[in-house]
């Protein structure tokens, strides 16, 4: 939420205008209001589609390119959607709530925790393997220990192992953690879902942007 841009613009399309109007509201952050984002990110994401809408003032704008005036990346715009589907319910700006089983959590931990499934994320929450007192970096941890693994296989025997295992052994087991200047094998990726895989898809392009203006 620090990123955010409190962006001023207008749409022929009122219901554009309506749902960016709602945007704006969400600027300072708290709990509900972090629902509330990403509740209308969510809206304005399947408003837009693939689709381009024109601004009054002559400029055409995609999702991405609009959320991009708002100090969203395609990254973070994906994620905040991402956690509306996951961690929230409700179904208007008026009634959206994060959900109680992750209220605890502040949005950084709960954008951390997006690569786990919702059946995955529940039971190590519920084992407290992952706990609302971590840091953000002990929760990424966390998740790249659990990255690959189905809920099937997360019997409370193998919950309690992997809540055992020594910090050495957890790290000789940590698989290859997502980097957009490293090279991945297929085997790697297969391990993910559709939303994980458009994330890092996100970071690559993201990266590729850096560099490309640094010159390399």
């Amino acid at each position: 939420m620090e990123d955010f841009v409190n962006f001023k613009i207008d749409f022929e399309d009122e219901q554009i205008n309506f749902l960016i109007t709602q945007l704006s509201s969400c600027y300072f952050s708290n709990q509900g209001v972090f629902a509330k984002l990403c509740f209308t990110i969510y809206k304005i994401r399947n408003y837009f589609k693939d689709s381009f809408y024109q601004s009054k003032q002559g400029d055409y704008y995609n999702f991405y390119s609009l959320m991009q005036a708002f100090g969203f990346s395609k990254t973070q715009a994906c994620s905040y959607r991402q956690c509306y589907e996951n961690y929230c319910h409700g179904d208007s700006f008026a009634d959206v709530v994060v959900k109680d089983y992750y209220v605890r959590f502040s949005p950084a931990k709960l954008i951390e925790m997006l690569p786990l499934s919702s059946k995955m994320l529940e039971a190590v929450i519920d084992k407290k393997i992952i706990t609302p007192d971590m840091t953000c970096k002990q929760i990424r941890q966390k998740v790249k220990e659990l990255s690959g693994k189905k809920e099937s296989d997360l019997v409370t025997e193998d919950l309690s192992q992997l809540e055992e295992k020594t910090e050495e052994e957890r790290l000789a087991e940590l698989p290859q953690a997502f980097d957009p200047k490293e090279t991945h094998s297929y085997e790697y990726f297969k391990q993910f879902s559709k939303e994980v895989l458009i994330n890092y898809l996100f970071q690559c392009e993201d990266y590729i942007k850096k560099i490309s203006k640094k010159g390399k």
